[in-house]
């Protein structure tokens, strides 16, 4: 299979990129970086598709690009300045496992972790096997871990992402539109200063009943002499200072200092086009300092600021300012940002933020004069919600505030819940950050019925599995019961995608169960067949599955369920003989292939039932709960609305909702008759939403629910 045309195309994409001024350096960089790995593709060097791309041994990390194509770099590869693994004291790794301050960047950093502890326990021969295996790799790869400030979290809180990965997001935000930060500036510091330094004038003007003013003709237009001046009548300011006058006036100059320091176009032209406030700020600096204004200034004066009384009276101007401010939407982000990357480098790195309201507190008066904004600004929600990723919190509460919003986004930190399956702090803590890091991996693109790497094949982790507890088979089968019902009362409509099914499947190997999870499958990869899992799977489903239930009356599979477990007629034939003959592209038809495989197995929610422990953990009233958030997935306007004429976009779109009906009526078969009814009624009130293309699979669920 060869894949040229899409990595050139994705070289042309990164080069693009690479060379686009607008965007930040660093990203310009990444994009020249890219570059340069997909040209490296092209050398034929890297053999695509396989589960060893490289002559590096299956669990080396490599670095994985867009569509999973290996780069053939090393992701855990030593850098410049990292001392070498042989100059890492044995005592030093020792430390770090007593005190937990570590942190595995790549599965590679916890090895010599795993040597320590294992020369601790005497186990010297266990320790020199894997000190043998990953010999020559040592002047390579990094096979000690990184310090860190914070000891790893054991408490069950997590957060899903660190301060760090905020950090890196806030530095690759592509930079605000000069337009819209010029608008920002002009409504939020620039008339705001005016109306203060008018403010000012006001109260110096010797006479308050007289203040200056511009004369009108009848329709409202200020008048003009025949020279172009105006007609300005009234008193003077600069007259008299009241107690408090020269404080606030210093005040306003300070704020109105990097404004006017900056060297910017808008400045100028504002200038030029008689904006006042460059010239009275010159003229407050010398009242301060105790000079006098010259009767040129206070003429100046006068006229700035009758024409301002004349056209805003003293108080409308501000309330005109603020509809301004309230219309104008969201703050540009990249001076935000820079701010909230200052106050993130105080914190920990290696962790959550324990109190993310402090970090998007509103500027300090120093912060807003760095960026040349006014104090007290509130941040962008944008930016806020992005610091409130790394919250520290329960993962039920990430999932109720939102923060988790995918079952996807769920498998990355499904890893850091504590499990009980050491007796020593010490190695519980080493395992879960090495099935962190491992989770962290990126899935290589695979043909020819590969599988990915899997955890046990890291020559480390077996070893110091050996030591798990005799006794933590229960507490293992709780926790992955508890695992289970918190990824689908969270997302009961989605289509588990392949992070969480690695992860569930890691938890569930210590149990020994044996279980044969199924991974999405990719039509324009796919082989035209399916690994005996597969097979596996459809059986449990057909066991799990009564007859009579509505998921096996709406997908019709009695026969083919007694196909496959009976008569022993392989998963890729039944799935042949209900699709039929081709009629359309070699894609589509996959499609339809893997789409009827995932009716016949269920994808993996059979599997997970099976085991009797999720089966006890969910009750009636969840899984009702579960198919009717089904329902209202299916039938959301968004779905049906501007379906546009890409034909990926629009099998995607209605993979999803397939989804939806067919998990829907999985649960729906594993409830009693009451919620059915429920669900029933519900499916019927929204029939209305539904397209042409999925109101008959709509319709013939309601004629399979009783």
């Amino acid at each position: 299979m060869s894949f040229t045309g899409y990595i050139q195309a994705q070289q042309s994409r990164a080069d693009a990129a690479s060379r686009n001024e607008s965007l930040p350096d660093s990203v310009r960089q990444a994009g020249a970086d890219r570059s340069r790995q997909w040209q490296a593709l092209l050398d034929g060097t890297v053999r695509h598709g396989s589960r060893q791309p490289t002559s590096a041994p299956v669990w080396v990390t490599l670095q994985v690009l867009h569509g999973g194509f290996a780069s053939g770099a090393y992701s855990a590869a030593l850098a410049e300045a990292d001392p070498l693994n042989a100059q890492i004291a044995i005592a030093d790794l020792d430390a770090m496992l007593t005190s937990h301050r570590y942190r595995l960047a790549h599965p590679e950093n916890g090895a010599l972790l795993v040597v320590a502890y294992l020369a601790r326990i005497g186990r010297d021969h266990d320790a020199r096997a894997i000190l043998d295996e990953i010999a020559p790799w040592m002047p390579t790869l990094r096979f000690y871990p990184y310090p860190a400030d914070t000891p790893v979290d054991r408490s069950g809180l997590v957060s899903l992402r660190t301060t760090r990965d905020v950090t890196a997001l806030l530095q690759s935000r592509r930079p605000e539109k000069p337009h819209r930060d010029s608008a920002y500036r002009t409504v939020f510091v620039l008339q705001p200063l005016l109306h203060d330094v008018m403010q000012l004038l006001v109260e110096s003007v010797a006479d308050p009943t007289d203040p200056p003013s511009v004369d009108r003709d009848a329709s409202g237009v200020m008048t003009r002499r025949d020279n172009g001046g105006f007609v300005v009548r009234g008193a003077y300011p600069f007259e008299t200072f009241p107690d408090g006058w020269r404080a606030r006036a210093l005040d306003l100059i300070e704020r109105a200092r990097p404004y006017l320091a900056g060297d910017r176009v808008h400045n100028r032209k504002r200038l030029r086009n008689g904006m006042p406030i460059p010239r009275i700020v010159s003229m407050l600096t010398r009242v301060v300092d105790g000079q006098a204004v010259t009767p040129l200034d206070r003429g100046y004066a006068r006229l700035a600021l009758g024409r301002h009384l004349s056209k805003h009276g003293p108080t409308r101007y501000m309330e005109e300012v603020q509809r301004r401010q309230d219309g104008f939407g969201e703050y540009p982000i990249a001076p935000f940002a820079a701010v909230l990357v200052r106050r993130l480098a105080t914190l920990p790195q290696d962790s959550g933020i324990a109190n993310p309201d402090a970090v998007v507190a509103e500027l300090s008066g120093e912060e807003a004069d760095a960026i040349r904004y006014r104090a007290g600004a509130r941040l962008p929600e944008r930016l806020v919600r992005l610091v409130r990723t790394a919250e520290i919190m329960t993962v039920a509460d990430l999932i109720r505030n939102g923060i988790v919003s995918s079952a996807e986004q769920l498998a990355t930190i499904l890893p850091a819940l504590p499990l009980d399956l050491f007796d020593d702090p010490d190695a519980a803590v080493l395992h879960q950050e090495l099935l962190r890091a491992f989770q962290r991996r990126r899935s290589l693109l695979l043909v020819g019925l590969a599988r990915q790497v899997r955890f046990q094949e890291l020559p480390w982790v077996l070893p110091l599995e050996s030591c798990q507890s005799t006794n933590a088979s229960q507490a293992l089968s709780s926790s992955f019961a508890s695992a289970v019902h918190c990824v689908l009362t969270a997302f009961p409509y989605e289509f588990l995608p392949n992070p969480v099914i690695g992860a569930l499947a890691e938890m569930a190997r210590p149990l020994d169960l044996q279980l044969p999870f199924t991974e999405q499958v990719a039509a324009d990869i796919f082989m035209g067949t399916f690994t005996a899992k597969f097979d596996a799977a459809a059986q449990i489903a057909a066991d799990v599955l009564d007859p009579t239930t509505p998921y096996v009356r709406y997908y019709d599979l009695a026969a083919a369920y007694e196909s496959i477990c009976r008569r022993q007629v392989p998963l890729i034939e039944v799935c042949r003989q209900r699709v039929g003959q081709a009629r359309s592209g070699w894609l589509s038809y996959n499609w339809k292939l893997i789409e009827a495989e995932c009716d016949l197995t269920t994808h993996n929610l059979a599997v997970l039932f099976s085991v009797g422990a999720v089966r006890h953990r969910f009750t009636s009233d969840d899984l009702a709960t579960m198919a009717l958030d089904c329902v209202r997935f299916v039938c959301r306007p968004s779905h049906y609305a501007q379906v546009g004429p890409c034909y990926r976009n629009d099998m995607h779109r209605q993979w999803k909702i397939k989804a939806g009906f067919r998990n829907l009526l999985f649960y729906a078969s594993l409830v009693a008759d009451p919620a059915r009814l429920d669900i029933r009624t519900l499916l019927g009130q929204h029939l209305d939403v539904f397209d042409d293309a999925i109101r008959p699979l709509a319709d013939r669920c309601l004629a399979v629910l009783p």
